[in-house]
């Protein structure tokens, strides 16, 4: 591969004769030698920049978000740490214990959708369990299928914070002053009243995202009402039915543009 085109050997040398018209070969092999040199330095110089414009403009779309469209609906927050839930199955239960959380009062359907700050169906894709200040959390991947109210939108990934679910007993003891405890041994938590999560089921939750609770991290959601914030759809997903209660999307709907007008 040659360095220079035809082209431009005849430039250097044409250039190279002009500089020294009076035929001195060692000062035209002298300059020809010179300006090839200048040359290449140019190039080299003109490549770098070249490649550092495209990199930096590889930042600035990966600082867009363009590079992580993929990715760009995930708004998934997690404590500072889970369990390894391979690690949690029949052997490793050492016991139950009952979360004494009293539950809010049971809201209807026109005080929930008041009171959420996004009421929205999806599925729970995935879970994984932590123990915060003495109290069990399960973690659930909400994947948004569709939003009656809130700034969520279809594909969007979500954190939900379900109270209840497992602690080591070594953590536990920890928490409560006491030395010894199994870290591969844990306790299952339950809230009396509070719906347990299910994986892969099309539902649809009243959340509300925390700003305030300093337990749970910040930009994730809770239910509005534990007792009666989850409700199955029908098959076209035209009604919602939990709780002793059925209402339709419609009703919804309008309850939403209601609280907005208000």
């Amino acid at each position: 591969m040659k360095l220079f085109p035809e082209k431009s050997v005849l430039y250097i040398e044409t250039f190279s004769a002009i500089v020294f018209r009076r035929g001195d070969i060692l000062n035209r092999t002298r300059a020809k030698l010179i300006i090839t040199t200048v040359l290449i330095v140019i190039l080299l110089t003109v490549g770098i920049h070249i490649a550092g414009m495209h990199s930096k403009r590889m930042v600035s779309l990966r600082e867009a978000g363009v590079e992580a469209v993929v990715v760009s609906h995930d708004k998934s927050v997690y404590p500072d740490f889970i369990y390894n839930s391979c690690a949690i199955n029949n052997d490793s239960i050492s016991g139950e214990k009952e979360h004494n959380i009293p539950l809010t009062h049971t809201a209807d359907t026109e005080e929930l959708t008041k009171l959420s700050t996004d009421i929205v169906t999806g599925r729970i894709t995935g879970l994984c369990y932590t123990f915060i200040n003495g109290t069990a959390y399960t973690v659930a991947d909400l994947h948004i299928s569709n939003s009656f109210k809130g700034s969520l939108v279809s594909d969007d990934i979500v954190s939900l914070y379900f109270l209840g679910g497992y602690a080591s007993v070594q953590d536990y003891n920890s928490f409560y002053g006491i030395k010894d405890g199994d870290p591969n041994k844990f306790y299952k938590f339950t809230v009396k009243g509070y719906p347990a999560p299910e994986l892969e089921q099309d539902m649809l939750f009243f959340m509300s995202s925390n700003s305030v609770q300093q337990d749970i991290p910040k930009n994730v959601y809770s239910l509005t009402s534990p007792a009666n914030s989850v409700y199955t759809p029908s098959s076209d997903g035209e009604s919602y039915t939990g709780n002793g209660r059925s209402f339709t999307a419609e009703f919804l709907k309008e309850l939403v543009q209601q609280d907005f007008r208000i």
